[in-house]
């Protein structure tokens, strides 16, 4: 075995530690989010209950830079998670997992721990820069994760929802930098509008995506274990909270409800692209379901985490260049599970 910390330098152990295709999903996590948050803006005055704005405004354009440090921050996050993570199962991944990087020896504790450290802090650094509502949701993501792994890891419920709430409040920190910004860019010259003037419709997307990610963990919290018939129902009960999602999401795309133009894209066109994406990332979890086992079924669902937020960018944000950008990070995560294949 190679002894601990000789390669300790070496970036792919490192990377494979930290599942490298799954960091960039935050980055569509947060341009989700930020397209939600700016769809509901309209012109100062235009109290429009009914119709939504048609584009965003173009001020809005100049906020790249801060959505661009909120992605970074939700990379952070991760990256700092799965570092916890890998020195929370050191001791088990000694026996069940040897060909792990850090039980094998690839890298050391030292770095992962340093990782583990360095990643939360950068997030809550580059978080007081933006806002206090912003600050708050970055710290509730480092107390959900240290609460997952000191204690709710070990129930698989429990477990499951912390990290479907992680997962949602990365989501909202694409809103929250929104809502930071908005005012500042454009002197007054926007305003949310919500149902009966609320903004609550902005956090379902979030909480959506958050049961989303809790069914995708109850069913991959049987992956390791022999399944017996309780297990087996646990896992197709946390796969049928992701398809009737999904599904839910395609009918509301591409069916013309009141609802959708309370909340959703004024154009058809929207709702079809949306849709079809919406309807493909359910036929890939069913086949998947149907012909792969169990640990290919899970990265399955997790590499639907990209097509859920493409569809929900396109329709509900208004926004088809970050649905376009999430499709290529997609892409990009396949490209890179081919380097870094799950262990």
């Amino acid at each position: 075995m190679i002894p601990d910390g000789r390669r300790a330098g070496s970036l792919r152990p490192m990377l494979e530690t930290l599942r490298a295709p799954l960091l960039l999903s935050p980055i569509a996590d947060v341009l989700a989010g930020a397209s939600v948050a700016m769809a509901t803006l309209v012109p100062a005055g235009a109290r429009a209950s009914r119709v939504l704005f048609d584009s965003p405004h173009p001020a809005l354009t100049v906020i790249g830079r801060p959505v661009a440090l909120a992605a970074l921050v939700g990379v952070c996050l991760l990256a700092s998670g799965m570092a916890q993570n890998a020195l929370v199962d050191h001791d088990a991944d000694r026996a069940r997992r040897p060909d792990r990087p850090l039980p094998r020896g690839a890298v050391s504790r030292t770095s992962v721990r340093a990782v583990h450290l360095g990643g939360a802090g950068i997030a809550l650094l580059i978080a007081t820069f933006l806002s206090l509502p912003f600050l708050a949701v970055t710290s509730g993501v480092i107390v959900v994760s240290a609460l997952y792994h000191v204690g709710l890891k070990r129930h698989r419920l429990a477990g499951s929802v912390a990290l479907g709430l992680a997962r949602g409040l990365d989501m909202t920190l694409g809103i929250m930098v929104v809502d930071a910004m908005t005012p500042a860019l454009t002197g007054g010259a926007l305003e949310r509008i919500g149902w009966d003037g609320g903004s609550w419709p902005l956090f379902m997307f979030p909480a959506l995506y958050a049961l989303y990610i809790t069914g995708a963990s109850l069913h991959a919290s049987t992956d390791d274990v022999e399944r017996t018939p309780l297990l087996r129902s646990i896992s197709r009960f946390g796969l049928l909270v992701c398809g009737l999602l999904l599904l839910a999401l395609a009918m509301i795309a591409l069916v013309e409800t009141e609802w959708q133009f309370h909340f959703g894209g004024p154009y058809p066109q929207t709702g079809h692209l949306a849709g079809a994406v919406f309807i493909i990332a359910l036929l890939r979890l069913v086949r998947a379901a149907a012909e792969r086992p169990p640990p290919a079924v899970t990265g399955v669902a997790l590499s639907n985490l990209f097509l859920l937020q493409a569809g929900i960018a396109v329709h509900f944000g208004l926004q088809t260049v970050a649905g376009v950008i999430i499709l290529l990070l997609y892409g990009m995560s396949r490209l890179m599970l081919r380097v870094f294949p799950p262990s």
